[in-house]
């Protein structure tokens, strides 16, 4: 089940899909750099890409500091990412980079799918991410 918001399409990793992905691709290996992102997810994504554009992220935050991660691909070819970026108030491990808000990497993947801030705030809360908090609460919203 996709979430939409503002013409952008959201599909929650949920457990069920995760286990679906691995199934399928036989592949739980995590992709290089990201937390959570594995190559069955990265193969799902891509193939996904053949008619959309489609952007992989991750954000993990508390107390106003964390980290997000991102990758876009569009007709099958990476056009974005991957991106590993950290709020400035704790260290960034490689291949983590600090960044300030409008250059984390979710922000930037999203410019990348063409999706503009407005309203004074930035791509992520444009599109009203910041109202989704917890992936496995979107399908009761």
């Amino acid at each position: 089940m996709a979430l939409a918001i503002g013409g952008t399409h959201l599909i929650p990793l949920t457990d069920d899909v995760r286990a679906r992905c691995h199934q399928a691709d036989g592949d739980a290996s995590t992709v290089e750099g990201f937390h959570e992102l594995t190559q069955g997810i990265a193969r799902w994504a891509q193939q996904l890409s053949r008619g959309w554009m489609v952007l992989y992220a991750h954000c993990e935050f508390f107390g106003g500091d964390g980290i997000h991660a991102a990758i876009a691909w569009y007709q099958e070819s990476v056009i974005f990412g991957p991106s590993f970026t950290r709020t400035r108030g704790e260290p960034a491990d490689p291949p983590y980079q600090v960044a300030v808000r409008p250059d984390m990497a979710i922000n930037a993947g999203l410019r990348a799918l063409g999706i503009q801030a407005s309203g004074g705030h930035d791509e992520f809360a444009t599109i009203g991410l910041g109202k989704h908090r917890w992936t496995n609460n979107w399908l009761t919203e």
